[in-house]
């Protein structure tokens, strides 16, 4: 069973790893399963990761309010954009940051039956996680709705950023297509509970690669096809 705690020593551990080398989540889990002799959860990596790189780097105090002039700029030139931050208001640190043009919201409204979401990680000094609303055109082109950096990925970030973008393009999805995300599945179902949510085919056949490999080959085809 994979561990949600990281102890005292593992949090030193990473902060000395982090100071060596720019080290992705990834790669600071396998390190600290092999020091360590034991099973991490990754989002518990990552959420260490994130808190770590603030002690080395500094927190984003100050970005919340460049973010928010700059929000207000845009807004000033075009009326119908859409830009919202969230933030800690005990100490001013910027959480999340949900924004989408004009041109986008025109988008949304002739495509968004479909709606693809997924999270990149290391995208700017801070770390946060670049989030993505796309979709496809009728040239089956992807098209993005809306983009978003968030500090972590847990229910109540995602259910801000998917009310949010609900009630910029009043408009709700048929279909929605996410990885295997236990926090933001929760969220779509709280956002979105009558639209038709889908697992990315890509993650769910990893999914039974890593955890039924061990499995007879016409086991995994049958298991394959239920989740289908």
């Amino acid at each position: 069973m994979k561990s949600k705690h990281i102890s005292s020593e593992m949090q030193i551990f990473l902060f000395e790893e982090s100071k060596k080398k720019n080290l992705k989540p990834k790669e600071l889990k396998e390190k600290v399963e092999i020091k360590f002799n034991t099973n991490i959860d990754y989002r518990t990596i990552a959420n260490a990761h994130y808190l770590t790189t603030s002690q080395l780097f500094g927190n984003n105090t100050q970005d919340a309010d460049s973010m928010k002039n700059l929000i207000l700029l845009l807004k000033s030139k075009f009326p119908d954009f859409l830009g919202k931050i969230l933030k800690d208001n005990i100490n001013n640190q910027l959480k999340a940051i949900i924004y989408a043009t004009p041109q986008m919201k025109a988008l949304a409204e002739k495509f968004m039956d479909l709606l693809v979401m997924d999270t990149t990680f290391g995208t700017n000094r801070f770390r946060m996680k670049h989030w993505t609303m796309c979709g496809k055109n009728e040239n089956n082109r992807t098209i993005i709705f809306a983009e978003a950096l968030i500090v972590q990925e847990t229910t109540e970030q995602f259910t801000w950023l998917l009310n949010t973008a609900k009630n910029y393009f009043r408009k709700e999805p048929k279909f929605i297509l996410i990885d295997a995300d236990p926090a933001l599945i929760s969220a779509v179902g709280e956002v979105f509970p009558n639209t038709n949510l889908k697992l990315c085919g890509w993650h769910t056949e990893n999914n039974i690669k890593n955890h039924l490999y061990g499995a007879k080959k016409s086991k995994r085809l049958f298991i394959s096809i239920l989740i289908i």
